[in-house]
């Protein structure tokens, strides 16, 4: 049964009942006659923002009503209740944050319409503002809408009742007709059109106006904020993407790719293929618990005999886990720095040199250890006809 809907309202502003109609049919003629054909477009296209502002502002109000709250409802629970969290989490991430980001745009843009109506001055600065503020949601949510997609994919494969429960809320009249996977990618899409429609409003801005500054500087701020959610989602992405970037070039402009000098080119992509190559190291440590470890410690399985098991799994992974907490403390400060200084690190120094410090006494234990442990799988595969199977 689909949720009932009671979505909360979006700021009151003067314009939000007639938004539908264009600004045009929202003056007077006497108005319009007043200003020319130039101004008029630039007023169409700053309505139309906000008009697009309201909308999206809307669709995460239903996001979190009719998705979010409606499976926190639900009952008899459509998501098993200690999974909840963890799946509310990772499909929506933090798209509350950006609602309130998104509310306080909408209501700065409003105030503007009732200090300067009929006919706004200037609008570039609200954007300026918010930029600001989207800085610390947007890159954040980005970066995580792959987990998002994956996370939703798999639940819809494994759960009847949750793939039912998102089939009844596409039919509510509020979703358009539209499926989950589009209203968590509407964040991403809503950013980037914002320097689109900056820019347009620019183009029919007079020069003179002071408004131009604004609004360049404001379709560029927002512009290098798509920049710094594609690092965010390289970044958790952890190498896994074939079709991902695999070199520093991928994730610069072209602006900034020219205005690069050659040799720091280079030198920023010897440090972008050392993080990648810390990124892949870190993901096959990680998937040693997920393929191996957890699928032999599996109640009910047998591939290894369980008074065997603790030694052998002792004997062949020893201090893997130590190894691996000292490459993930460096992965972290490495993207750290990463998201600070993009697109040109200065130096990743001292968190490697930091790092070579306090791994050592894990590489110690593990290196001379090794043959144990190939010792231990060869025997393990010519005498155990089930592990020999798990391996293949």
């Amino acid at each position: 049964v689909a949720p009932s809907v009671v979505l909360e309202p979006t700021p009151s502003g003067p314009e939000q009942s007639t938004s539908k109609r264009g600004w045009k049919q929202t003056v007077t003629q006497e108005v319009i006659d007043s200003i020319g054909e130039r101004e008029v477009r630039r007023q169409n296209i700053i309505h139309k923002m906000i008009e697009k502002e309201e909308q999206f502002v809307q669709d995460v109000e239903f996001i979190d009503t009719c998705f979010i709250k409606a499976l926190r409802r639900a009952d008899p629970p459509i998501v098993p209740l200690q999974e909840l969290d963890s799946l509310i989490d990772d499909i929506f991430g933090n798209i509350l944050d950006l609602r309130e980001t998104n509310k306080r745009l909408l209501e700065s843009m409003y105030v503007r319409q009732r200090e300067q109506k009929p006919v706004i001055q200037k609008i570039g600065d609200i954007f300026l503002t918010a930029a600001a503020e989207f800085r610390w949601a947007y890159p954040v949510y980005i970066g995580h809408l792959p987990v998002a997609e994956k996370r939703l994919k798999d639940e819809l494969e494994s759960n009847a009742e949750f793939r039912l429960f998102l089939e009844s809320v596409a039919r509510l009249p509020e979703s358009r007709r539209l499926d989950l996977k589009h209203f968590i990618g509407r964040p991403s899409d809503h950013l980037r059109n914002y320097p689109v429609l900056l820019e347009a409003t620019l183009k029919e801005t007079d020069p003179e106006n002071p408004d131009t500054d604004f609004l360049s500087a404001a379709a560029q701020a927002i512009r290098d904020l798509s920049t710094v959610a594609q690092l965010r989602t390289f970044q958790n992405g952890m190498a896994r993407n074939p079709n991902g970037p695999k070199d520093w070039h991928q994730l610069v402009s072209k602006e900034v790719l020219e205005a690069t000098p050659k040799k720091d080119q280079q030198r920023q992509s010897v440090i972008f293929e050392l993080i990648y190559g810390e990124m892949e190291f870190v993901r096959d440590l990680e998937t040693i618990e997920t393929l191996f470890i957890k699928p032999l410690r599996a109640p009910g399985q047998t591939i290894i005999p369980r008074d065997r098991l603790s030694a052998f799994i002792r004997d062949v992974f020893w201090t893997y886990s130590d190894v691996l907490v000292h490459h993930r403390k460096l992965l972290d400060r490495l993207h750290e720095i990463q998201r600070e200084e993009h697109p040109h690190i200065r130096s990743v120094t001292a968190p490697i040199y930091d790092a070579a410090l306090n791994w050592q006494d894990a590489y110690m234990e593990y290196v001379p250890h090794y043959p144990i442990a190939a010792f231990r799988i060869q025997e393990e595969l010519g005498n155990n006809p089930a592990f020999k199977a798990f391996h293949d």
